[in-house]
């Protein structure tokens, strides 16, 4: 038997921002990462604001206490922006997101951006917010998959 330990939650990357001139700190997971204890993972992550991107029924019966935190935070603590699994948003939608969460790391703010597994959704938005903080495309895309394995 290994004496590694079993990873059920796909844990938490960071994503560097501080070369594209963000004071603020981004990470991506999954659900199962978030959901369980919401708080000690935004503590960890320095009070970080979360980025819900999965839909109600993605946590319901299952994170039921996280759903609950989402509905009361959102818009301060939170921002819940539901994107259906294996889609992306329409471009207007998603550059309105990408923008505001840029702006949030230039202003110094840690985000937690969340899909299911962390690497669909939330790839394709810290991917996203890279490129809104001019950085191109394919260096956006390389720098996702570096630091959160199989994201963008």
């Amino acid at each position: 038997m290994s004496d590694s330990v079993f990873n059920t939650t796909g844990g938490i990357h960071e994503i560097p921002v501080a070369d594209l001139g963000a004071t603020g700190r981004l990470w991506l997971c999954g659900k199962h990462h978030i959901g369980p204890d919401t708080q000690a993972v935004r503590e960890a992550c320095g009070g970080a604001h979360v980025v819900c991107l999965v839909e109600r029924f993605e946590l319901e019966g299952r994170y039921d206490a996280y759903l609950a935190w989402l509905e009361q935070n959102h818009g301060t603590d939170a921002t819940w922006h539901p994107i259906p699994d294996l889609t992306a948003p329409v471009l207007e939608e998603a550059h309105e997101l990408y923008s505001r969460l840029a702006s949030m790391l230039l202003a110094g703010r840690n985000l937690i951006v969340h899909c299911a597994a962390g690497i669909g959704r939330a790839g394709t938005t810290a991917t996203g917010v890279l490129m809104t903080l001019d950085m191109d495309m394919h260096d956006a895309i390389d720098r996702v998959r570096a630091h959160r394995p199989m994201a963008g």
